[in-house]
């Protein structure tokens, strides 16, 4: 199985739900059509339905092993001590709680380390904007710029989100972004990234998808991660997509 397909809890239980049959009609068909769109989708369901075999096919072995040791015990005529029966770890939990494990063994530590660390080895904030501080325009944000560029990021995040939202527009939007991913808030610079990459023509586009893709990249994310990335097209992101794609 291909662990490059993180999937998180809501869409484990869909796509469980549409294994299992448990969804409703108009829940499996919206489902349906979303499958046949999305090759990424259709990779993350056969991973489940394959996570889910494994798991039935050990719970019923291991079964199987009780019930023919129980067989044994039965036909020994000579009287020694009641064996219990062996129980693993599936057969123990039951199988809603194997299913839990698996699917945190699976799709939980391993892949965050691996995505944690190309996180760790590509990410440089921006290095930012000449700072020519002659003119009394725009003063604000390219003061902010100078904590920005010493690594004040706490600095230049007060500074800049006090400014009117006209003040430079995508590009105070984008550097903010920037300034809370290298802050280590990336749930922050998500929040200004995902709509910025939206618009239409914005300052900075290659870069915002880059950065953007680095912040789903560090919250585990890799579906979005992907697609900030491969959006982006810079080598860095396209050195990101290789190793990803691994």
């Amino acid at each position: 199985m291909n662990t490059e397909n993180n999937i998180s809890q809501e869409l484990f239980e869909t796509i469980e739900g549409y294994l299992m049959g448990t969804l409703s009609e108009s829940e499996k068909a919206q489902f349906e059509s979303q499958l046949q769109a999305d090759p990424i989708l259709q990779q993350q369901v056969s991973d489940v339905k394959t996570m889910l075999s494994g798991i039935e096919g050990a719970i019923l072995k291991d079964r199987m092993e009780v019930f023919h040791e129980e067989i044994e015990s039965n036909a020994n005529s000579i009287p020694e001590p009641i064996k219990k029966p062996r129980r693993t770890l599936y057969y123990g939990l039951g199988f809603a709680a194997s299913l839990a494990l698996f699917a945190m063994l699976y799709f939980g530590p391993f892949s965050e380390n691996a995505n944690k660390s190309l996180y760790d080895t590509y990410f440089e904030p921006d290095p930012g904007l000449p700072t020519t501080m002659g003119s009394t325009s725009d003063f604000e944000f390219y003061d902010a710029m100078v904590d920005y560029k010493k690594g004040d990021f706490n600095a230049a995040i007060s500074k800049w989100e006090t400014l009117p939202n006209g003040t430079k527009g995508d590009t105070l939007t984008y550097f903010l972004g920037v300034a809370h991913l290298a802050n280590t808030n990336e749930t922050k610079a998500i929040e200004y990234l995902a709509p910025l990459s939206q618009q239409p023509n914005p300052a900075f586009a290659k870069e915002t998808q880059y950065y953007l893709g680095l912040a789903y990249l560090k919250k585990n994310d890799t579906v979005n991660a992907k697609r900030a990335l491969e959006a982006s097209g810079t080598p860095g992101a396209l050195k990101i997509l290789a190793e990803l794609n691994q």
